[in-house]
């Protein structure tokens, strides 16, 4: 097409944008434009293979290599937060990174959150946004599959009321799983952790092994790429623009002096060029750009729009805030193992062996490279790990609230903390050497490790502009562990993970603790060592949160953007609250929604 106005215009050809991309280009007479900065990985070995994503991690050409302002609350660090562009469908497998630039984004997805945290987006204050509406977007986006085989080995009760049968996705469980998952799940039966049998079900508490997007026949990655655009790419209203990078959103006044968003300005070979909406203008930038480019259009804070000399068409304080630090920032637990246990450390150091793999994958489909970095997840409230007392002392403490809607979320997770339905940790088994400072994985060694991630944290940072500049990265605080409460329940977290490995069929098997190793032992020293090792797990959210307006919010429940005309946002920048578990299929429902919402008219 070389038209230069379109019914919809949407920033961003993520899981969001070509969710929307596809439901809306369903009725031939819509037209649809989708605006993408990266380029094309789709068919990529590197990104269909879902044994080679952790090679992904820090590569140039599909990443935001964004990184933090330096954070007080973890020694004075500035932290990475890499970001996909050309969305290949949000993540490699387990951290949904690639750099806003590239198409579709391959990300995680192994469960769907607990009933209680999607409940509480209605309490917030959005009506029709609930366990029960967002179950039927679930299913929509679906198809799963197991087989019998499967269900035998791990033990799977799958309800079907719970999955979606014939949906685009694919989801099913790992074809390879580390021999060490077995003596994680026995040591957890001591413990009195349970297994759960479908962590799909609106409770996720327990171990299991996750539910992945690969596709269950050929085992390459199910993402958006994939499974919403390449059946659909060749649709006639349907046009895809990668390496172009949106820089504004053009707004103009109406009579009544009401804004409305009209088309975007982008840079493609060089040139600023223009594209008109005659619907709606669709951000699904995500939680880093979609602020950014409000910014920039100027919808904002007034104070940070002034600061800069950017023309305030639209005061809305709520940009930017509220941004929670990818909610689940972790650290990492790394121990030997007896050298019988195959671990895929093989991978790193015996060529002969990774071409072995490959050979596995490409004739059987088996072995190492038919998943990720990690297969098996705990996922424990705080009642779990967390003293009683420690626990009601966290309750009791404040937290300072810049806004009604923040205030809400924070008492609403101070509940949480309470709840034994609601987890608050991951320990996600990583059968390899997770890199430590200061130490190196030694060569016919075996190793496991553990990724050991806060679910619900009480921080709240910012995302703004720190220039007019459209191509520089804008200035992210999530102001890591200065709220009192999340540095402690890392410390627990960190506890209860050598509590595992010290139970019954693990303790046999351990051979030596690396990280954080035998000499880090007194809560200072673990303390010293969180604000020293913390990550992120690039599961920002909030920077355009779904609340009320007086509540500190940017977009209502429709996901339209108050006080702006034909504008609307949908990405994890909208989501409130977060969710426990990788959020990729909650983007995935979320857009599945907000595609039946624009269809029934809702402008």
């Amino acid at each position: 097409m070389t038209v230069s106005s379109f019914d919809y215009l949407i920033v961003g050809g993520g899981p969001s944008g070509l969710v929307l991309a596809s439901r809306l280009t369903e009725d031939a007479d819509v037209t649809v434009c989708v605006l993408e900065a990266g380029n094309d990985f789709t068919h990529s070995p590197e990104i269909q293979i879902p044994g080679l994503s952790w090679g992904n991690m820090g590569r140039t050409d599909i990443h935001w290599m964004f990184q933090t302002v330096p954070q007080a609350g973890s020694g004075s660090r500035s932290i990475f937060l890499p970001r996909y562009a050309y969305h290949l469908s949000n993540l490699q497998e387990e951290l949904d990174v690639i750099k806003g630039q590239n198409i579709g984004r391959i990300n995680n997805g192994h469960a769907w959150s607990p009933d209680k945290e999607f409940d509480a987006y209605e309490k917030l204050g959005n009506s029709g946004w609930n366990w029960e509406e967002i179950l039927k977007y679930f299913k929509k986006s679906e198809t799963f599959s197991v087989s019998p085989e499967q269900t035998r080995k791990f033990g799977q009760t799958v309800n079907p009321a719970f999955h979606g049968i014939d949906g685009p996705l694919h989801r099913t469980l790992p074809r390879w799983t580390p021999e060490s998952r077995t003596t994680l799940f026995e040591a957890l039966q001591v413990l009195g952790v349970p297994y759960n049998s479908d962590p799909s079900n609106g409770h996720n508490v327990g171990g299991f092994s996750g539910y992945h997007h690969i596709h269950a026949g050929d085992i390459t990655r199910s993402g958006a790429a994939m499974a919403y655009l390449e059946p659909h790419k060749s649709r006639a209203n349907l046009l895809v623009i990668t390496g172009a990078e949106v820089t504004k959103v053009l707004l103009q006044r109406n009579t009544s002096g009401q804004s409305i968003a009209q088309g975007v300005e982008y840079r493609r070979d060089q040139k600023i060029l223009q594209v008109n909406a005659d619907k709606e203008v669709i951000l699904c930038a995500g939680t880093i750009k979609t602020p950014q480019l409000l910014e920039l259009s100027g919808i904002g804070n007034r104070h940070i729009l002034e600061k800069y000399g950017i023309p305030v068409l639209l005061d809305l304080p709520g940009v930017g805030a509220n941004y929670l630090p990818d909610d689940h920032y972790w650290t990492s637990y790394t121990a030997e193992i007896d050298s019988t246990i195959e671990t895929k450390d093989v991978l790193f150091h015996d060529r002969s062996r990774v071409a072995q793999e490959m050979e596995a994958y490409k004739r059987g489909k088996s072995g190492m490279m038919t998943v990720g970095a990690s297969s098996d997840f705990v996922f424990l409230p705080a009642t779990y790990f967390t003293p009683p007392d420690l626990l009601k002392s966290l309750c009791n403490k404040s937290i300072e609230a810049d806004s009604a809607g923040v205030e809400r979320t924070l008492m609403i997770q101070k509940e949480w903390l309470m709840s034994d339905q609601v987890p608050q940790a991951e320990l996600a088994l990583v059968p390899f050497y997770m890199p430590a400072t200061g130490k190196q994985a030694e060569a016919g060694k075996h190793y496991v490790s553990f990724l050991i991630a806060l679910q619900h944290s009480f921080a709240r940072g910012t995302v703004h502009i720190g220039s007019t500049d459209p191509y520089a990265s804008p200035e992210i605080d999530p102001k890591l562990l200065m709220d009192g409460i999340d540095i402690d329940l890392m410390v627990e977290a960190i506890k209860y993970t050598r509590k595992v490995t010290d139970t019954g069929p693990f303790k046999k098997v351990i051979r030596e603790e690396i990280h954080p190793g035998t000499n880090v032992q007194n809560d200072a020293d673990l303390r010293h060592l969180v604000q020293e090792t913390i990550q992120s797990v690039y599961h920002p959210i909030g920077t355009a949160s779904m609340l009320p307006q007086e509540d500190g919010g940017v977009v209502d429940s429709y996901l339209k953007v108050y006080g702006v005309e034909n504008l609307r946002i949908v990405d994890a920048s909208v989501i409130p609250i977060h969710v426990s578990g990788h959020p990729q299929t909650a983007v995935y429902a979320l857009a599945e929604k907000a595609a039946d919402i624009i269809k029934k008219g809702v402008l």
